[in-house]
């Protein structure tokens, strides 16, 4: 048994569909599979502040917790 999220795979069969899903195996053996679907995180609009000759953007992510942001450069001219 192996877990890809959000999809759940036992034996040769996947489930990705959210559900609730009781699962047989070898008559013997049950299991019940829950699959839930995450919603992507809320993403606030930029904010840019212009420092001297510099600019920076801020903007928040939520829920924050397990979301990665990365980013940076150098920009000029607008472009």
């Amino acid at each position: 048994m192996s877990c890809l999220q959000p999809c759940v795979t036992v034996g040769s069969v996947t489930y990705c569909d959210p559900g609730e899903y009781i699962i047989a195996i070898n008559g013997c053996q049950v299991y019940k599979h829950i699959v839930t679907k995450t919603d992507p995180p809320l993403v606030s609009s930029p904010v840019i502040q212009q420092n001297d000759d510099s600019y920076t953007v801020s903007f928040s992510v939520s829920p924050s917790n397990g979301t990665v942001v990365t980013g940076g450069g150098s920009f000029q001219n607008g472009t």
